[in-house]
């Protein structure tokens, strides 16, 4: 029992003796959904040259609404309680605002099986324009192969699932917009979609921060498929064009923390957070964000702490 819905039950023991006590309320069935994003360099649209790499979210709607609903009861209940009105309050009043504000059960549902990776209970269906079906092979990246069940989707938790298709894969793609579906297999209406616009698009040449982007999204496709080989060499690509650029210091330090190199590793993260507010002042940003993913990976590698697991 989650502790919300304890806490909602510990409200109703403030009622006064004898009052009325709101009916057992028969959960909805679990229902799963799913979200399927992407990462681009624009919203919508994804060019040629480039990894596309997906997430895949899956979460228990029907337990989140529970949750949401018990939250909500939860803050009529207590508002009900400091405004004195509840010693005046008849029975059947308080039996219709029980019906208004009901503590729900919440339908917790478990999620795959042992032994059987996460990413195999996932089908993709992509088309191009004219509903054109076009062959792929969206695979999982490394860091959700080794992903197996169960996992519980209690409203809270989700399951994020990585997928990608190499560079390569895409240059067969017609140009125009390209849908990609993904459900769950065996589970009907769990199907997610997302459109995507091809283009192909490339900076000129004297747009330096241009280049760097596009070259970091290859980066952060490789960081999530943990090729750290390729990796080093785009991050050394990036900081050949920008030598103070937060982005290849970032992708270095990644790549330095998988391979064995900490220290190296605390370093770069330093750099690249340094260079990301500074980043962020030359663009015009009066109050930069801070360098959280930096921050953290440096706390991480702390000399004295267990190695941290590799980025994400």
């Amino acid at each position: 029992m989650k502790p919300l819905f304890l806490s909602a039950a510990v409200l109703f023991a403030l009622l006064p003796p004898g009052s009325a006590q709101p009916d057992a309320t028969v959960p909805a069935p679990p229902r799963l959904q799913t979200g399927l994003a992407a990462f681009t360099l624009r919203p919508g649209e994804h060019e040629r040259g480039f990894p596309l790499r997906l997430t895949l979210t899956i979460a228990n709607r029907a337990a989140a609404e529970a949750l949401e609903t018990n939250a909500d009861s939860l803050r009529a209940r207590q508002l009900l309680r400091q405004s004195g009105r509840l010693e005046s309050m008849s029975p059947e009043d308080i039996r219709a605002f029980h019906e208004r504000h009901p503590a729900l059960e919440v339908p917790v549902l478990s999620w795959g099986s042992a032994g059987t990776p996460l990413a195999d209970a996932v089908e993709f269906t992509l088309t191009g324009p004219g509903a054109r079906p076009l062959s792929s092979s969206v695979r999982p990246l490394a860091s959700t192969r080794s992903l197996q069940g169960p996992i519980l989707l209690d409203g809270v938790q989700l399951a994020v699932l990585e997928f990608g298709l190499d560079a390569a894969e895409l240059e067969t793609w017609p140009e125009g917009e390209i849908t990609l579906q993904a459900a769950l297999r065996g589970i009907p209406g769990s199907a997610s979609y997302l459109r995507l616009r091809m283009r192909r698009d490339r900076p000129w040449f004297w747009q330096t921060q241009a280049h760097i982007r596009r070259i970091y999204l290859t980066g952060t496709y490789e960081r999530a498929d943990h090729q750290w080989t390729a990796l080093r060499a785009t991050a050394d690509a990036i900081l050949k064009k920008d030598k103070a650029s937060p982005f290849g210091w970032e992708l270095l330090g990644d790549a330095l923390a998988a391979t064995g190199s900490p220290d190296q590793a605390r370093l770069a993260y330093a750099r690249a957070a340094r260079g990301s507010l500074l980043l962020q002042r030359k663009d015009g940003d009066p109050s930069p964000e801070m360098p959280v993913y930096h921050l953290k990976r440096m706390e991480e590698l702390q000399p004295g702490l267990p190695s941290p697991p590799p980025a994400p």
